[in-house]
């Protein structure tokens, strides 16, 4: 009996291996993104959800999930949500940094919204319900930021039931600025 849970658990373990690795090998298959300007940070990732967010918390700030802005990103003090999937599911992540406000792109984007990111510490991070996480995304330390939020993919996730692997497409970018207001693009 022993060896059998040993070896089921094996098997299980691998079946899990495999099915991460098509969804990290769906995302791979999207361009990388070329930015006008050239950030101090460009990281790629495949994000896991079960309640519809990739959250993003600063030290002694987590647990809160701020509302949405067009259902697709929301800000507060310490605190980030980011619509990922359809309740659950994959989303392929290009996070950027940047010391300034970078060009705006919506070209080939089905949604972009944009909003005012307090960060008290400097010390922003998203986590996925996987526990990998992408850091370093507040480049100038504590203050105010803009978290400019590009989306594709949400329509096939609702019209499909069983969406293809790395339907969704984010590209995250992050930069000082003062306003408050959030902006929608498109």
């Amino acid at each position: 009996m022993a060896r059998w849970q040993e070896q089921e658990g094996a098997r299980k373990q691998a079946e899990e291996a495999a099915y991460h690795a098509a969804r990290d090998k769906a995302c791979a298959r999207h361009r990388l993104h070329r930015p006008k300007i050239k950030p101090v940070r460009q990281r790629r990732a495949t994000m896991w959800t079960e309640f519809w967010t990739i959250l993003g918390w600063e030290e002694e700030y987590e647990g809160t999930v701020p509302d949405l802005v067009e259902e697709l990103v929301g800000s507060e003090r310490g605190g980030l949500a980011i619509w990922a999937a359809d309740e659950i599911g994959h989303a392929c992540v290009t996070v950027e940094s940047y010391r300034r406000r970078p060009p705006l792109e919506i070209k080939g984007w089905d949604e972009v919204v944009e909003v005012g990111y307090a960060s008290p510490s400097g010390t922003l991070t998203l986590s996925d319900g996987n526990g990998d996480s992408l850091t370093g995304l507040t480049t100038a330390g504590p203050g105010a930021y803009r978290v400019r939020v590009h989306l594709r993919g949400r329509k096939l996730v609702y019209q499909v039931p069983d969406p293809p692997d790395g339907a969704v497409e984010l590209l995250i970018m992050v930069f000082p600025g003062e306003q408050k207001k959030p902006v929608v693009y498109r």
